[in-house]
């Protein structure tokens, strides 16, 4: 039977280290929990705790410069700049996800370069390019 991990010990853990120039690693932070609790956790299994606890409204924060790891803020300053990265990343979460969509369109709808492709028919670039934005199109209407 598994052992309920305790997501005070990381709370109290990570409220040790306030500010980001002293964060703390997922690595740290479970050789602190172990001794601390004498529970086994992985640091896989830490930062799965972090995020739930986040979803709860639990300001820690993280960044990946040095030292790196996660931080209790001491400023507002920590809570933008630590939003502004994980604004940046779903960003580009979401553009990865439009890119695989469109390739998938291709792969399973794909109309005109298929049929060329089957008759052996060279597309001029121009109808290549003007089939391209036309599922860019559709793309953007998927979102």
């Amino acid at each position: 039977m598994k052992k309920e991990i305790d997501s005070q010990v990381i709370v109290d853990i990570i409220k040790q280290h306030r500010g980001i120039k002293s964060a703390i690693n997922q690595y740290d932070i479970a050789d602190e929990y172990i001794l601390a609790t004498g529970d086994n956790i992985t640091p896989r299994s830490i930062r799965r705790v972090i995020e739930q606890l986040r979803f709860e409204g639990v300001p820690i924060l993280s960044t990946p410069h040095k030292p790196g790891g996660y931080f209790w803020p001491v400023t507002r300053g920590e809570y933008f700049d630590w939003k502004a990265r994980e604004m940046i990343k779903a960003k580009k979460q979401i553009a990865k996800i439009k890119y695989v969509a469109l390739g998938v369109y291709r792969e399973f709808h794909p109309g005109i370069f298929q049929l060329a492709w089957d008759l052996g028919i060279e597309l001029k670039q121009e109808y290549i390019d003007m089939a391209n934005k036309r599922i860019r199109k559709i793309g953007e209407l998927l979102f």
